[in-house]
């Protein structure tokens, strides 16, 4: 089976153009299926930076190959183990981010946190970016419209981050229309190679910087609910809560609502 698929998105400083092709292959028994997932990200940034200077526009491409295993396990069971690798080039950086280059010597500086003493340089990052995902998860059948499920995933990429995350989740449907899925996820990361809390002045500035605290060391727990409305065979609504509690403080609290239609 072959598929395909094409879109867009764009904020006031983002466009972003995607397609992509899927290929599955099923096993006459139907006991498992192997698919196969080609995708590519065309995207302009406009690059605006911290003190709203603008710069112009710049591009980044990414290209990124997936493979996946299903596999029956059990009459109440089934599984699947999945590979996933990217390649990013262009512009990387978050253009708004600053780097506080610090300085005793210096006056305090209104447009820090707390008048620290230091300036405000550019963040800048590699222009290339190679990420691999390893993932994967097994789904059992409690019953009658209940199911659990554990997932986990290993990850790398030559930014010097390494991170791991495991998800228990939990499946229970209501009716024929509904399902509502509880699940925890915890994630821990290693900081890129080029991350630092403090830099100093006195040091120079280095040629790749950053002080993005999602490029930094950190651990976090999230708590979510999805609830998953079948308006009809064709059209499925999705309403979703997460919490996101994290050991550095950044916590946050989103939520989604989706509309699919298959045709």
């Amino acid at each position: 089976m072959l598929g395909g698929r094409a879109g867009a998105s764009f904020e006031y400083d983002y466009f972003s153009a995607h397609i992509g092709a899927d290929a599955t292959w099923r096993r006459i028994d139907d006991d498992a299926t192997v698919s196969f997932n080609l995708n590519a990200y065309f995207d302009t940034v406009d690059i605006i930076r911290f003190n709203g200077a603008e710069e112009g526009s710049d591009d980044r491409t990414t290209f990124a190959a997936g493979v996946v295993w299903n596999q029956v396990l059990g009459p109440r069971a089934a599984g699947d183990i999945g590979l996933t690798v990217s390649s990013q080039s262009g512009f990387l950086e978050t253009a708004y981010n600053a780097v506080v280059l610090e300085d005793p010597g210096l006056s305090p500086n209104p447009n820090l946190f707390n008048q620290a003493r230091g300036i405000e340089v550019t963040e800048e990052v590699p222009d290339s970016r190679l990420r691999t995902a390893l993932h994967g998860g097994v789904r059992y059948s409690l019953g009658e419209g209940r199911a659990v499920e554990l997932r986990g995933r290993v990850y790398s990429d030559d930014w010097g981050i390494t991170a791991y995350d495991i998800e228990p989740r939990y499946y229970q449907a209501l009716g024929d229309r509904h399902l509502l899925r509880f699940r925890y996820r915890f994630y821990t990361q290693s900081e890129a190679d080029f991350f630092a809390d403090t830099f100093l002045q006195a040091n120079g500035t280095p040629e790749e910087r950053t002080q993005d605290a999602d490029l930094a060391d950190f651990s976090a727990q999230s708590f979510g609910l999805k609830w998953l409305y079948n308006a009809s065979n064709a059209t499925q609504w999705g309403f979703g809560l997460e919490y996101v509690d994290r050991d550095d403080g950044l916590d946050n609290i989103f939520g989604f609502v989706s509309w699919t239609w298959n045709f």
